[in-house]
């Protein structure tokens, strides 16, 4: 019977009388956990004594998170046993080296994990960034995810995987700029402004109209900028910026009536920003 219930829900071991919990039954469990979350239910006398190192290494072979290796006991990441359950943590997925101490990871570590996943290099203390890191982490953006529906087919869904943002400012070189709001426009949000200007900016809105919600100050007020935001898609007026924020008059493009539901649609914002105003401003006053 727990073996059933093993299968189904590995985390369920710590659910069931002790009597269950055999040798057996946690290495059942263990390799049928693929979030790596079962070792988080042992003691910690038990996964030091030599079952619980032999737990740790099938857990974290088998992990697709890399949280199994954030559950074994610091003390134990020591040494060589340490360093090889580090190693095989990474290998088995690149979302693991957040939990490896900085004594291990070397280049060809971080190279692996960044070239499988360039989501990786958020993870990496700034002086283990250099600029090849930090250009091979580039070549990773994306702006979707696919993965597979349970008929069999591929989906896609919006990801904002940026790189870039996690490169300290003085590893950022202008082409990785170019080259990361080539591959996603929106990631425009993580590029430093030096890198920036109103050609830049009509040249994102241009590729992707999402990305004018991402568009920095001062940019996102400039009246071109608006312009082609609003004729590239409509709805980018409910990005506009609110009272307050001398944002500009809506671009009238006459024949086009892209305008008039970019209108609306401002109107409709604002209107509800001023009704929040004012209802923030008579609860004020009922309490005083």
């Amino acid at each position: 019977m727990y073996r059933a219930a093993l299968d189904g829900s590995p985390e369920m071991l710590a659910e069931l009388p002790k009597r269950f919990s055999t040798p057996a039954a946690r290495r059942r469990a263990v390799e049928g956990d693929a979030k790596g979350h079962v070792l988080a239910t042992f003691p910690q006398a038990l996964l030091e004594s030599p079952e619980g190192r032999e737990l740790c290494r099938l857990a974290v072979e088998r992990d697709l998170t890399g949280e199994a290796l954030g559950h074994v006991p610091r003390k134990m990441l020591r040494g060589s046993y340490g360093r090889a359950l580090c190693e095989a943590a990474v290998a088995a997925t690149p979302k693991a080296i957040r939990y490896v101490p900085k004594l291990y990871l070397s280049k060809a570590m971080t190279v692996s994990a960044v070239e499988r996943d360039a989501m990786a290099i958020q993870w990496l203390p700034g002086v283990l960034i250099s600029k090849d890191l930090a250009r091979r982490a580039v070549e990773g953006t994306r702006s979707e995810r696919t993965y597979t529906k349970p008929d069999g087919s591929e989906g896609s869904y919006t990801a904002d995987d940026w790189p870039i943002a996690h490169v300290p400012g003085n590893k950022i070189s202008r082409q990785m700029a170019e080259r990361s709001l080539e591959l996603a426009p929106r990631s425009i949000k993580a590029v430093p402004a030096r890198f920036l200007s109103e050609e830049v900016c009509l040249a994102a809105v241009a590729a992707d109209p999402r990305a004018y919600g991402n568009v920095p100050e001062p940019f996102k007020s400039v009246r071109t900028i608006v312009d082609a935001a609003v004729r590239a898609d409509p709805r980018n007026a409910a990005e506009f910026p609110l009272p307050g924020f001398k944002a500009p008059e809506i671009v009238n493009f006459r024949t086009d009536d892209s305008y008039y539901k970019a209108k609306a649609t401002y109107k409709k914002k604002r209107a509800a920003f001023e009704a929040k105003l004012l209802a923030e401003a008579r609860a004020k006053r009922d309490v005083l």
